[in-house]
């Protein structure tokens, strides 16, 4: 498979083999098995480049000549030499530079390689001093001396780590001294480590790795040209998760004014329908009111119809009542002055809440 693979790569030239997404690891994969079993033709190298077209994370992958640059890193690099570049420069100046010791200019060697390989693909470096590192704030931020390489406004940041090993004591002629006398000295000094480590920031995926390390079977200098590949991979995830970020921003707005939309329509449908009722109520309340002034007038002429049969003391109150009735009658009938239509007033949320439906009180 290692070997098919290598041969496509090589017929399809300068126009590459699409690598989709799913397919990123099955890459690294055969990318590995190709450079261990020595498939590479001489003076190539396998590369990838991410699509940039902000709707996908995958890329194209062929064969390249290697670039002027990375050959460049194999040269030893003079701190005097004019073709320093000003990222270098600032990390050499920088008392806070985690390298330390003999590996410090070979360190800002791979420096000016990967300043060199990032502005060959179009990227901005510089150096920032101090800089935090890691993703989320805590009471024990890291602070490093980093590398930003940028295509606005996005950003990859790298840095170097070097740890420290134990080298014997070697003590002396003083320490020898003192020793007869009873003074120790340490078995063991700390010293600088000569193997360096490279981290980028981890966001939006990986394609090759989030570090990279020395190792007796691998340098950082052959795995210059990975870190770049890494870092245009991440430049380019960001731009396709800003894209997704605008599209789903996009769709949500869609979507709420496609809600609010709706909403508005119930809302009208509910303010009909509550004037409807209103009136409905209105109209069954003037009904009622009618139909108790004609039965309360009809009592009254039954009391005065029977009171012509009382006495005359009795019959005056009678009557005195009978009049009583009629004026309440009069007072609640609708006829004819208020059997009109009533204006409904202005219905509040809660008011239209029975008619809403499967809507909300408020506008979303």
């Amino acid at each position: 498979m290692t070997e098919r693979f290598v041969g496509e790569l090589a017929d399809a030239g300068t126009a590459g083999v699409a690598i989709p997404t799913e397919k990123i690891g099955l890459l690294r994969r055969r990318v590995h098995d190709a450079e261990r079993d020595g498939r590479v033709p001489e003076g190539k190298r396998i590369a990838f480049r991410p699509d940039v077209d902000g709707e996908t994370r995958g890329g194209r992958a062929w064969l390249e000549r290697v670039p002027d640059w990375h050959r460049l890193a194999l040269r030893t690099r003079d701190s005097k030499a004019a073709e320093c570049s000003g990222a270098a420069q600032q990390l050499d100046d920088s008392e806070a530079f985690q390298v330390d010791g003999a590996p410090r200019q070979r360190a800002l060697r791979l420096v000016d390689a990967l300043v060199r390989g990032g502005e060959s693909e179009g990227i901005s470096v510089k150096a920032e001093l101090g800089a935090r590192v890691g993703r989320e704030r805590s009471r024990h931020d890291l602070h490093h001396d980093v590398l930003v390489f940028a295509i606005k406004p996005d950003e990859v940041r790298l840095w170097f780590e070097q740890g420290t090993i134990q080298v014997r004591h070697e003590p002396t002629a003083r320490e020898l001294k003192r020793a007869r006398l009873g003074y120790l000295f340490p078995d063991f000094d700390d010293v600088p480590d000569e193997n360096l480590t490279i981290t980028l920031e981890g966001r939006f995926g990986t394609l090759w790795a989030d570090s990279w390390r020395d190792t007796e079977q691998q340098r950082l200098e052959q795995v210059l040209p990975r870190i770049v590949e890494e870092i245009l991979f991440r430049l380019a995830a960001s731009v396709a998760a800003r894209a997704e970020t605008q599209r789903r921003e996009e769709a949500r707005l869609l979507e709420l004014e496609r809600r609010r939309h709706e909403w508005d329509k119930a809302r009208e449908r509910a303010g009909e329908a509550y004037r409807d009722r209103f009136l409905l109520n209105e109209m069954l309340d003037q009904a009622q009111a009618w139909r108790r002034a004609s039965e309360l007038r009809k009592y009254a002429d039954a009391i005065r119809l029977e009171a012509k049969d009382l006495d005359s003391a009795q019959c005056l109150l009678a009557l005195e009542w009978a009049d009583a009735i009629d004026a309440q009658a009069e007072r609640i009938n609708p006829l004819p002055a208020r059997a009109v239509a009533p204006t409904p007033p202005e219905p509040s949320n809660e008011d239209l809440k029975p008619f809403m439906g499967r809507h909300g009180t408020w506008r979303p």
